[in-house]
């Protein structure tokens, strides 16, 4: 929840840095080259599975193994049982009582 707010605080003065010693051009390109570095990071530092991270203890390992492992589980057997399929996006969409107030915004 607090990402957003840190990066416009970080990225406002650097935004306006870059304007005045360049033009929007550089702004552009410096920009949308951050989020790579951050890639970088990212793949550096962030493991795929719990069972990888070396930065989490043995037992909070375990409890998200089994976790996720029980979540995966119910998800399989909800697929399995067509009772319980909900009906369509579109329709549940068209049938919801959220839309009548889109056209108000």
């Amino acid at each position: 929840m607090l990402c957003l707010p840190i990066a416009v605080i970080l990225s406002s003065p650097l935004s306006g840095w870059i304007l005045g010693r360049w033009n929007w051009r550089v702004l552009l390109i410096a920009e949308g080259a951050l989020p790579f570095f951050w890639l970088v990071i990212w793949w550096a530092f962030i493991d795929d599975y719990p069972k990888d991270a070396r930065w989490i203890s043995a037992e909070e390992r375990d409890y998200l193994e089994v976790t996720l492992r029980e979540e995966s589980r119910d998800l399989d057997s909800a697929k399995s049982d067509p009772s319980a399929k909900p009906d369509s996006f579109w329709r549940a969409m068209l049938n919801s009582g959220a839309r009548c107030s889109i056209p108000l915004c």
